[in-house]
């Protein structure tokens, strides 16, 4: 959200889902649907793909 300038509560408003949904979420209380999964991404403006391009670190 902060690489994309956006709030939880823009993300939220873009796709009708409840903002303390999106906070519960991020601090890993709630874990995360396929349409959850999408929805973050619609209200990022982003493919849903991209929310798992991550960089893998060997220990």
């Amino acid at each position: 959200m902060e690489k994309h300038g956006k709030t939880p509560e823009v993300v939220a408003a873009h796709d009708n889902i409840e903002t303390k949904q999106v906070y519960r979420v991020l601090n890993g209380e709630h874990s995360s649907t396929i349409s959850v999964i999408y929805a973050f991404a619609k209200g990022l403006g982003v493919k849903p793909m991209e929310l798992f391009d991550i960089e893998y670190q060997e220990i």
